[in-house]
């Protein structure tokens, strides 16, 4: 699930991801209520998904799942790619990004020109760094954290590419999974997700990623089943992920 890594449940996303099971009745859907900052900074988010991912793949084999997210769960599921790509561990079948933050990284001052731009009503771009200070700092720095081999949390910096995918290595980008990202025109995100595709095609054209751009629709907008086109891109997803995989037995939503 979204939220800016701070906030945010499963359950709130019940609207997305029951009418994925709907769509997807083969398939099993886990939805993942990682820990948040600013309580858990980085990397506790990340290794909870990693550590979802291990498990996942020790029971069905490699494979067999994939990866989604929205927004900073989009972030999360992109990242979790690219540590498995760093740690030689089993790449997912592929990654489903619903107007995924692949940058966080980026200045605030273009963040704010993207959003200007797209008239996008949903997220403050001006406010996106103060998200990120919780996301990389925290304020819990005595608290326990698991850490998968991932950076000092508190230490990281925003550009690398576990917190900012987009700047993923081109020997990483070659190696990626298939790609299906989702965004609206009218999300400052919007940008974000068609510099990875970009790429992700020069770098490893085999992935084909497939971008799905939906005019006049803001962030995330398959929250919202009374927009137009929610439940369309709902089940171009869905054709994506049976497409992807061996009818596996478990689909993760992160």
């Amino acid at each position: 699930h979204g939220g800016a890594f701070v906030v945010g449940t499963a359950s709130q996303y019940w609207a997305v991801t029951s009418r994925l099971a709907a769509l997807l009745p083969e398939y099993r859907v886990l939805a993942l209520d990682y820990r948040k900052a600013p309580l858990y900074p980085f990397p506790a988010a990340l290794d909870d998904c990693v550590s979802a991912y291990r498990h996942l793949v020790e029971g069905v084999g490699p494979g067999r799942v994939i990866l989604m997210g929205d927004s900073a769960g989009g972030n999360l599921a992109f990242a979790t790619t690219v540590y498995c790509l760093q740690h030689k561990l089993p790449v997912p079948a592929g990654v489903v990004g619903l107007a995924p933050w692949l940058d966080p990284g980026l200045p605030v001052d273009l963040a704010v020109a993207r959003a200007e731009r797209t008239c996008d009503p949903m997220l403050p771009a001006h406010r996106k760094d103060e998200a990120l200070d919780l996301y990389i700092k925290g304020v819990g720095y005595g608290a326990e954290i698991r850490n998968a081999g991932l950076p000092q949390f508190g230490k990281a910096l925003s550009t690398h590419p576990l917190i900012s995918p987009l700047r993923t290595a081109h020997t990483d980008l070659a190696r990626f999974p298939p790609v299906c990202i989702h965004v609206g025109t009218r999300d400052f995100l919007l940008q974000e997700a068609v510099d990875f595709t970009h790429r992700l095609r020069v770098c490893n054209p085999r992935a084909k990623p497939e971008l799905r751009i939906w005019h006049g629709l803001p962030h995330v907008f398959q929250l919202f089943p009374s927009l137009p086109h929610a439940a369309d891109s709902l089940r171009e997803i869905a054709d994506f992920v049976r497409h992807r995989t061996p009818r596996p037995k478990y689909s993760v939503s992160a």
